[in-house]
Protein backbone atom coordinates (compact mmCIF):
# COMPACT_ATOMS: atom_id res chain seq x y z
CA UNK A 1 0.00 0.00 0.00
CA UNK A 2 1.33 3.51 -0.91
CA UNK A 3 0.04 6.51 0.17
CA UNK A 4 -0.75 9.09 -2.80
CA UNK A 5 0.78 12.39 -2.32
CA UNK A 6 -1.71 15.58 -1.90
CA UNK A 7 -4.63 13.46 -1.63
CA UNK A 8 -6.90 11.40 0.25
CA UNK A 9 -6.04 8.13 -1.48
CA UNK A 10 -3.65 5.03 -1.32
CA UNK A 11 -3.00 2.88 -3.80
CA UNK A 12 -3.28 -0.77 -2.40
CA UNK A 13 -1.51 -3.94 -4.25
CA UNK A 14 -4.07 -6.57 -4.88
CA UNK A 15 -3.24 -10.25 -5.67
CA UNK A 16 -6.35 -11.44 -6.73
CA UNK A 17 -6.65 -8.40 -9.87
CA UNK A 18 -3.75 -5.76 -9.58
CA UNK A 19 -3.98 -3.09 -7.61
CA UNK A 20 -6.50 -0.67 -6.55
CA UNK A 21 -7.27 2.73 -5.83
CA UNK A 22 -8.87 3.84 -2.79
CA UNK A 23 -10.07 7.86 -2.54
CA UNK A 24 -11.31 8.90 0.44
CA UNK A 25 -11.98 12.14 -0.32
CA UNK A 26 -15.24 12.23 -0.88
CA UNK A 27 -17.49 14.64 0.29
CA UNK A 28 -20.00 12.00 2.30
CA UNK A 29 -17.97 10.61 4.61
CA UNK A 30 -19.93 7.40 4.12
CA UNK A 31 -19.07 7.52 0.25
CA UNK A 32 -15.63 6.79 -1.41
CA UNK A 33 -14.87 6.05 -4.30
CA UNK A 34 -11.97 3.61 -5.74
CA UNK A 35 -11.31 1.52 -8.55
CA UNK A 36 -9.88 -1.85 -9.46
CA UNK A 37 -7.18 -2.22 -12.01
CA UNK A 38 -6.49 -5.59 -13.76
CA UNK A 39 -2.87 -7.19 -13.92
CA UNK A 40 -3.00 -10.52 -15.69
CA UNK A 41 -0.98 -12.94 -13.23
CA UNK A 42 0.24 -10.93 -10.68
CA UNK A 43 1.07 -13.09 -7.53
CA UNK A 44 2.54 -11.11 -4.25
CA UNK A 45 2.85 -7.70 -4.80
CA UNK A 46 4.43 -4.35 -3.33
CA UNK A 47 4.24 -0.77 -4.34
CA UNK A 48 6.35 2.49 -4.14
CA UNK A 49 6.23 5.80 -5.64
CA UNK A 50 8.70 7.56 -7.51
CA UNK A 51 9.02 11.39 -6.85
CA UNK A 52 11.11 11.99 -10.01
CA UNK A 53 8.73 9.99 -12.67
CA UNK A 54 5.49 10.64 -11.22
CA UNK A 55 4.71 7.16 -11.16
CA UNK A 56 4.18 4.13 -9.12
CA UNK A 57 6.02 0.36 -9.12
CA UNK A 58 4.88 -2.52 -8.35
CA UNK A 59 6.94 -5.66 -7.64
CA UNK A 60 5.95 -8.84 -8.06
CA UNK A 61 8.18 -11.62 -5.99
CA UNK A 62 6.30 -14.18 -7.55
CA UNK A 63 6.74 -13.47 -11.44
CA UNK A 64 9.58 -11.06 -10.82
CA UNK A 65 8.21 -8.39 -12.70
CA UNK A 66 7.81 -4.51 -12.04
CA UNK A 67 5.28 -3.21 -13.80
CA UNK A 68 4.81 0.69 -13.44
CA UNK A 69 1.87 2.56 -13.25
CA UNK A 70 0.37 6.31 -13.24
CA UNK A 71 -2.91 5.82 -14.50
CA UNK A 72 -2.53 3.37 -16.71
CA UNK A 73 0.38 0.47 -17.18
CA UNK A 74 3.44 2.29 -18.55
CA UNK A 75 5.30 -0.77 -19.16
CA UNK A 76 6.15 -4.07 -17.41
CA UNK A 77 9.74 -5.41 -17.04
CA UNK A 78 10.32 -9.17 -16.77
CA UNK A 79 13.00 -10.23 -14.44
CA UNK A 80 14.66 -13.75 -12.88
CA UNK A 81 11.75 -16.00 -11.82
CA UNK A 82 13.03 -16.72 -7.81
CA UNK A 83 14.72 -13.78 -7.57
CA UNK A 84 13.09 -12.32 -4.58
CA UNK A 85 11.68 -8.93 -6.46
CA UNK A 86 10.72 -7.42 -3.33
CA UNK A 87 12.50 -4.38 -2.91
CA UNK A 88 11.63 -1.08 -4.57
CA UNK A 89 14.41 0.47 -5.83
CA UNK A 90 13.78 1.44 -9.51
CA UNK A 91 16.47 2.91 -11.66
CA UNK A 92 16.78 4.09 -15.18
CA UNK A 93 18.66 1.69 -17.85
CA UNK A 94 20.28 3.03 -20.92
CA UNK A 95 18.73 6.38 -22.31
CA UNK A 96 15.35 6.23 -20.65
CA UNK A 97 14.03 8.22 -18.30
Amino acid sequence: MTVISGKNAILATNAGIGFDIFDFGAQNVNASRNSAITIDGQTATWSNFSPKTGNFSLTDIGTAKVTEVSVNIIFRVKSVLECGTIDNNVVSVGNSK
